[in-house]
């Protein structure tokens, strides 16, 4: 008896297609999307008042086209900075490389100087060691490399090297908060994860409790079989008794 080969249905390949290309879309927008999914988290504890989360108001698109731009800063604090361009992200691989050694601060390098235009003081900036996290802004495309602190609210000027990419500045409220956003995390997964517990317990209850049915059937069952043997077997007997024997 051979195999007949049965053609997909064609809802089948569109719902493979689909799949696929909304796998290839989230490899392709890793970032951002780990970026929105950690966002929603984020919601409620920002409410509460538990955490501060940079609003849209507060993020600054710089194209680097121009060289430099003067930007004004009305409040004093960390400011990070974010990008998405590849070659911005290699050169700032290769400075962070070159200045992971380097123990005085001001000996450090990046390829953006911020500088106050009152005083004319330059703004230490640091980079990042770590790589992107759930918490990271949404509202800045790519992750962020390099971060710089306000002391003085006023006009600074930003300086860089003209190319064409993009770069944004978004308020820092995450460093030094990790832990406590990793909690956060922890808890509200744990509180969405418990109706699902609930439900699979159910599902496990219903399986095993079907489960003892049938083999408690199978155990009826097969003591009826066994009881109709023997009734049979002892029937045939008396039957054997009762009829006459002949003797040639």
């Amino acid at each position: 008896m051979s195999d007949q080969y049965r053609s997909p249905r064609v809802y089948a390949v569109l719902l493979g297609m689909i799949v696929f290309t909304l796998l290839l879309m989230v490899f392709c927008f890793l970032s951002e999307t780990v970026k929105y999914i950690g966002a929603p988290f984020l919601f409620l504890p920002e409410r509460l008042g538990l955490i501060e989360v940079a609003s849209r108001e507060e993020v600054v698109r710089i194209e680097m086209s121009s060289g430099s731009t003067v930007l004004d800063f009305e409040r004093p604090g960390k400011y990070a900075v974010y990008t998405k361009d590849y070659d911005l992200l290699v050169i700032t691989d290769s400075l962070r490389q070159a200045n992971k050694n380097i123990l005085n601060p001001e000996d450090k390098h990046a390829w953006l100087t911020i500088t106050s235009v009152d005083s004319g003081e330059p703004t230490l900036i640091g980079f990042f060691y770590r790589g992107l996290r759930p918490f990271d802004s949404p509202l800045a495309r790519g992750r962020p490399i390099l971060y710089f602190e306000i002391e003085t609210p006023g006009q600074y000027q930003l300086q860089y090297s003209s190319r064409t990419a993009v770069f944004y500045i978004v308020p820092d409220y995450t460093t030094g908060k990790e832990g406590i956003l990793y909690l956060i995390y922890l808890v509200e997964i744990g509180v969405l994860l418990i109706p699902v517990w609930i439900l699979y317990s159910g599902y496990l209850q219903q399986k095993k409790e079907k489960t003892q049915e049938i083999q408690s059937l199978k155990q009826i069952r097969g003591d009826d079989f066994w009881k109709n043997e023997y009734q049979k077997k002892k029937q045939k007997e008396e039957e054997d008794k009762r009829s006459p024997r002949r003797f040639d």
